[in-house]
Formats: C-alpha cells, structure tokens, sequence
C-alpha cells in the first residue's frame, strides 16, 4: 500500500521486495524536480532525484545510496 502524500515505485508488474518500504523526507524540489531522502537501519542513507524532462516528455531518476560503514548488498 502506497503511503499517502508520498513516492512509491514498482518496475513491474508482479515485483515485490519485502519491507523496503521507507519514508523519503523532501531535501529539495522545484517545477520540474524533487530531491528526496531516505534513511535506512543498516546505516545507509538512500537520495533519489526525479527530474521531468520536458523535451523528451521523460522523466529522469537518479539514485545515490551512501553508509558510514561497508555494506553486504544483494540485488
């Protein structure tokens, strides 16, 4: 279930990930952007930049996770 007023994205149909749902607090946003943030338990902090791209009638997404620590990732 999505959380209200929030981000939720899926990458398709019948995928799903078990508790990874987390909240993003908005860092920065503008007519065409949002910057958000979410921090995970494990130390690492996940920042997520959505951009429309107008003249592509795209949108762009950009994703940078960073810890404190070395982490054990399974993709």
């Amino acid at each position: 279930m999505p959380c209200r007023e929030g981000y939720d994205e899926f990458s398709s149909a019948g995928y799903n990930l078990a508790d990874v749902q987390r909240p993003f607090q908005v860092l920065e946003k503008g007519a065409d952007y949002a910057v958000m943030q979410a921090k995970f338990p494990n130390g690492a902090t996940l920042t997520r930049r959505v951009e429309l791209l107008a003249e592509k009638c795209a949108f762009q997404v950009t994703t940078k996770l960073t810890a404190d620590q070395t982490l054990s990732l399974t993709v």
